[in-house]
């Protein structure tokens, strides 16, 4: 069962159960990369995920994809969807999702269009 806090927001009701949940980003390449592009890409998408809030490893073992979890999603996930985000390589990603299984609501099947329509938001 889900309480709600004093603000109204969802709690889970007990701190185990809380550290069974993962939130993903999946990253998917475009087929069409050559061997170098793909190189490039796992190395400076990893590094995004190595970051001032922790690092998560890329717990896939498909070439064209990369899958980051961690248990809570301000954090590491966040800072290095950032980090993603501003690394000029928008052009190698096919397809990036972002998974909340606690609110599946706030999953995203377009991370890139939503962090530019975000950005684009703040800079106008």
């Amino acid at each position: 069962m889900i309480e709600k806090n004093r603000k109204g927001a969802k709690s889970p009701p007990s701190e185990s159960w809380e550290e069974n949940i993962i939130y993903q980003t999946i990253i998917t390449l475009k087929q069409n990369l050559n061997p170098l592009e793909i190189e490039k890409a796992n190395q400076v998408f990893s590094q995004a995920f190595n970051n001032r809030a922790g690092k998560l490893e890329n717990k896939s073992n498909d070439k064209y994809q990369l899958l980051f979890e961690d248990t809570e999603f301000f954090g590491a996930l966040s800072i290095g969807e950032i980090a993603v985000y501003k690394s000029n390589l928008g052009d190698y990603i096919d397809k990036w999702t972002s998974i909340d299984p606690y609110e599946p609501s706030e999953s995203c099947d377009n991370v890139w269009k939503e962090y530019h329509n975000t950005y684009q938001r703040l800079v106008t």
